[in-house]
């Protein structure tokens, strides 16, 4: 076989994966999921003392629901849950991105909700965040401390 026609498979069967990919999209969240994890992040919210601003971090970290919350300079930041096209792109751009890395075993890929440290004001939620093996070290299981790539609505 050519090299033309090995590079000519490769492409093939990325544009097929991506193509099946984004025509069956994550499923999408029913009214009821909706409304638990609105219940969840009213009952989380509500134990901690009913404020707009002025938040510590050890508040924002204390939450840890299935909902999009970012932290910015004392305030939290309640993010809108993604749509359904959203949600297969993310998707996609997470699995190239695991292919990429999968020589290095360590490398980490992961999708919101998930916390990332960037500054003593400023905590995200990115679509995708990845992390060489190599930073490992930066990475704890209630956030990470930086990471090497982020995605971003």
């Amino acid at each position: 076989m050519t090299k033309q026609m090995q590079t000519y498979q490769a492409n093939s069967w990325y544009i097929e994966i991506m193509a099946t990919l984004l025509q069956s999209p994550p499923n999408a969240l029913s009214l009821a999921d909706v409304a638990d994890i609105s219940q969840q992040l009213a009952e989380d919210l509500g134990q901690l003392v009913f404020k707009t601003e002025g938040f510590s971090v050890e508040d924002y970290l204390s939450l840890d629901g299935n909902y999009l919350v970012e932290y910015v300079d004392g305030c939290l930041q309640v993010l809108p849950v993604p749509d359904a096209l959203h949600q297969a792109i993310t998707f996609v751009f997470a699995t190239l991105l695991v292919a990429y890395s999968k020589p290095d075993s360590m490398a980490r890929t992961k999708m919101a909700p998930f916390k990332v440290y960037l500054d003593d004001h400023k905590y995200r939620e990115p679509d995708v965040c990845f992390m060489r093996g190599k930073h490992a070290s930066r990475r704890t299981s209630k956030y990470w401390n930086g990471a090497d790539l982020v995605w971003l609505k």
